[in-house]
């Protein structure tokens, strides 16, 4: 169900709805995994600020056939509701911000998600733009598979944490040249508290698996710590209307591990150490018109026919 008006009103130059149900199967076997069903109410003001509030949910429990990384067997899932809302300023102003939020519940005590962006963006004169993107990505006490016993699937509840820095830099030497520079963080990692088995009809059951270090056991042999560092740069030149050349440059590091760091700068500091990969490509777009060869080549038959 949709409903949009484009006819300013009130302080609104725009505003819409929507809500959106689906229901998903499997192929093959044809069988019911979920309920979904999402809306969002959205608007921009005269002053041109972006609003939107939306919402999603599960209604019905479900099953995931995936989740447990082994063929035949499916993991149940668990009845959800999240809300959200989200706000951009006017982009035409030289500072501009971008903003969101969202919280959900699930029925599993004490399980819920919150999660925040913000993205402030600044742009200095007709050349220089910088932006800059801090999101935190928070699921508490969430249930999912975390490692094998055997032949078997172990599941458990975790904390999954995650953070994005992203700083974008443009800049414009004239109309037809440019560079971007975009300088990224991210951080992962999940950290266990319980483990559980699987039964046969997609609940949680025992499991024999601790999961623990014989030397420290409050740290889990299931923890998941991923970083990912890179520095993208890309010079473009539009050498002719329509055609272009871009040279990318890539510094990039990646590691996991199950070492999750105390915070956010010690982990920084601990991917920088980390080997490294570099790589450069050139990317080569030329134009060409067609109508303009037929062109030319109409007009030199006709050149030829006068010199006769």
């Amino acid at each position: 169900m949709l409903f949009r008006s484009y006819k300013p009103f009130w302080k609104l130059n725009k505003a819409w709805s929507s809500v959106t149900f689906s229901r998903s199967n499997l192929y093959f076997p044809r069988t019911f995994t979920s309920n979904y069903i999402e809306g969002e109410l959205g608007a921009i003001t005269k002053k041109f600020l972006y609003i939107n509030v939306n919402f999603d949910s599960k209604p019905t429990r479900g099953y995931d056939f995936f989740e447990p990384r082994v063929s035949g067997m499916k993991f149940q899932t668990y009845r959800y509701f999240r809300g959200g809302f989200f706000l951009s300023s006017d982009y035409r102003k030289r500072l501009a911000i971008d903003a969101g939020s969202g919280y959900g519940i699930y029925e599993n005590d004490g399980r819920y998600v919150f999660n925040w962006r913000v993205s402030p963006r600044f742009r200095l004169n007709d050349k220089w733009m910088f932006t800059y993107v801090y999101s935190r990505q928070q699921h508490f006490n969430d249930l999912g598979f975390a490692t094998f016993n055997g032949n078997d699937p172990v599941f458990g509840r975790r904390d999954a944490i995650s953070h994005t820095n992203v700083l974008t830099v443009a800049f414009a030497f004239n109309p037809v040249n440019s560079m971007n520079v975009r300088f990224r963080h991210y951080w992962g990692y999940s950290s266990y508290h319980e483990f559980f088995g699987l039964n046969n009809d997609g609940s949680l059951g025992v499991t024999d698996y601790t999961g623990y270090n014989a030397e420290n056991n409050d740290f889990s042999l299931a923890n998941r710590n991923f970083n990912s560092l890179t520095v993208d740069l890309f010079y473009r030149w539009i050498f002719r209307p329509g055609s272009e050349m871009i040279f990318a440059w890539k510094y990039a590091i990646i590691h996991e591990d199950n070492q999750v760091q105390a915070n956010l700068l010690t982990d920084f500091n601990s991917t920088t150490q980390m080997p490294f990969s570099n790589s450069v490509s050139v990317r080569l777009i030329y134009f060409l018109d067609y109508r303009m060869l037929r062109s030319e080549e109409h007009t030199s038959e006709l050149q030829s026919h006068s010199d006769l």
